[in-house]
């Protein structure tokens, strides 16, 4: 499979993922254990899907891991935030 075939068939996973994570999230609107939840999930699996990426590929390094540790952190503390207010 072509290296671009193979990006655009991950990046296509991601969003339907996100959109799944969007449309669940709306739907649980006055719950807040499953929002909580939801809160979690997805910077988790932003994390595992993006370090397992770059080692697939033989690219995580440190520096990668690290990047992708603190951008999930900050997602989820934007997702908390928003579910507390």
């Amino acid at each position: 499979m072509k290296p671009k075939t193979k990006h655009l068939i991950e990046l296509g996973f991601i969003l339907v993922y996100i959109t799944g994570f969007i449309l669940a999230f709306q739907n649980y609107s006055g719950d807040y254990e499953s929002k909580l939840i939801f809160s979690i999930t997805l910077p988790l699996f932003y994390l595992i899907w993006s370090v397992m990426h770059h080692y697939f590929e033989g690219r995580l390094t440190k520096a990668i891991f690290t990047e992708y540790l603190s951008i999930s952190l900050f997602i989820f503390i934007i997702l908390f935030t928003a579910t507390n207010i």
